[in-house]
């Protein structure tokens, strides 16, 4: 083989090398022991009609050890040891290939007497435990209690002992898991365990002290079923692989999805606006991607609205309705509007209702008072076919001195005259309107009035004083109106 064709066979081995998961050069599983109560209450207590705690429970470690101690180094301590409260003693070292010598240590069971929870005493033998004091391993401790921190005579003011020695443990580099085990735990203390230890779980309430309550920190069981399904959830979270470029789950490759296959693993990213996308790991690092979707802008006149990156975004909605007669708008908060303007589709008809619906505008008649624009009219009121009308004004004031008559822009109008008229006198005659009123013509009496004269009382004799008066009058008359 020639040289170049050897350089370009390395080149693509290399290649190749990079797109495959490697296979770990070292598998370091984490070791865990687990410390299991011994108590006379294990032996006593029930979980159904047959079985006691501690048949359930050393069944649910046999499960655990057997199923997963291939992956996890497991070490077994029990409390108290041997009885009373003696300090919990471990009796099978955390190592490879541990599970027969677990369950063999597992066979004898408690005292129904006499065995007490020592839990604070036994955690601080493990504090001096050496195995798991290795920094180069994971290590924890799986401690299982049915019971209170007891030993007789009891003393209240140690109750929470145990949690100092959890803290103690963390302290050390060693976290520890709780798992409470029957309805007669001390709920408080197993919470702060649980937080102590830095196994709390999610969303807990570490003061909380109901034992049915679903804000628990630590895990709590009733029963071998409720135990192996914990066991399960703490041993995949202890084995899980990770992208950290290592085998967790030393089943020979590294940052892969499923056990025993190449496949690496991957994640869904989500985005500040809900998108999301697939990254997957690779070199332990998980690779940068788009997080993509659909999402809710919050606001009602966009639609169609798009989460890319962290922004999400919408196109503007359009509220037009296509009626003419109406004003379209959005709101953020309701979305379209679209208001019907009724004023726009006045048609100027006062004997019509102008409406703006769904059809645009409507301009009905109706029959209702009105106004014609003309002064001359009154009651004018819309009639059908005609529009709108009314009866004529009459501007007769009954004064025959004064012209009638009406504009129907500024209504009845009233001009004086100068016609013939009667001043409603009978011994006058000549009468004519002066300013618009009536003013008395001649005397009869004077003018020879006739019968006419006769009938006022004219007298006949000359010399009389009334007779001159009757003459005079009509001269001075005459002289005024001059």
């Amino acid at each position: 083989m020639s040289r170049k064709n050897l350089v370009s066979l390395c080149l693509l081995t290399l290649m190749v090398a990079a797109w495959i998961p490697q296979v770990s050069a070292q598998c370091t599983p984490p070791q865990v022991l687990i410390v299991l109560d011994k108590s006379s209450s294990m032996e006593t207590g029930y979980v159904n009609a047959e079985d006691t705690k501690w048949m359930a429970a050393t069944a649910a470690v046999e499960s655990l050890v057997t199923s997963y101690g291939d992956r996890i180094d497991f070490g077994l301590m029990v409390y108290p040891y041997t009885s009373e409260c003696q300090p919990g003693q471990v009796v099978v070292d955390v190592g490879e290939d541990t599970a027969a010598d677990i369950i063999a240590a597992l066979v004898d069971s408690p005292p129904t007497g006499g065995n007490w929870t020592p839990m604070s005493q036994s955690l601080d033998e493990v504090a001096l435990y050496a195995p798991l004091q290795n920094a180069g391993r994971d290590n924890f401790v799986l401690l299982v209690t049915d019971g209170w921190q007891y030993c007789e005579p009891h003393d209240v003011a140690t109750r929470y002992d145990a949690v100092d020695s959890v803290q103690a443990l963390t302290a050390l580099g060693i976290q520890t898991f709780v798992l409470g085990f029957g309805a007669a735990v001390d709920v408080l203390n197993n919470n702060l365990m649980a937080e102590a230890g830095l196994t709390a779980l999610p969303n807990c309430d570490p003061e909380g002290t109901n034992v049915a309550a679903a804000d628990l920190c630590y895990y709590q069981t009733l029963d071998q079923q409720g135990l192996e399904s914990a066991f399960d959830e703490i041993a995949l979270e202890l084995t899980g692989e990770t992208c950290n470029g290592e085998d967790d789950d030393c089943d020979g490759f590294t940052d892969n999805q499923v056990e025993g296959s190449s496949a690496p693993l991957s994640e869904t990213m989500t985005s500040a606006c809900g998108g999301t996308c697939e990254s997957i790991c690779q070199g332990g690092q998980w690779q940068a991607c788009q997080p993509e979707g659909p999402c809710d802008d919050g606001d009602a006149c966009t639609s169609g609205d798009w989460c890319s990156g962290d922004v999400c975004a919408g196109q503007v909605v359009d509220c037009d309705d296509g009626i003419e007669c109406t004003s379209d708008s959005c709101d953020s908060g309701s979305g379209c509007a679209n208001r019907p303007v009724h004023e726009s589709c006045d048609d100027g008809d006062p004997c019509t209702l102008d409406t703006c619906g769904a059809q645009g505008c409507s301009n009905v008649f109706v029959s209702v008072p009105c106004d014609d624009g003309n002064l001359c009219t009154l009651n004018d009121v819309c009639v059908d076919g005609i529009g709108c009308t009314g009866v004529m004004t009459n501007c007769d004031d009954g004064n025959p001195c004064t012209d009638d008559l009406c504009d129907p822009e500024t209504g009845c109008q009233y001009s004086n005259n100068g016609n013939v008229c009667e001043d409603g006198d009978p011994c006058t005659q000549g009468d004519v309107c002066v300013d618009g009123s009536c003013v008395a013509g001649d005397d009869v009496c004077t003018e020879g009035g006739g019968d006419q004269a006769a009938d006022c009382g004219c007298a006949s004799s000359s010399g009389s004083p009334l007779s001159l008066l009757w003459f005079l009058l009509p001269l001075f008359w005459r002289f005024r109106r001059r």
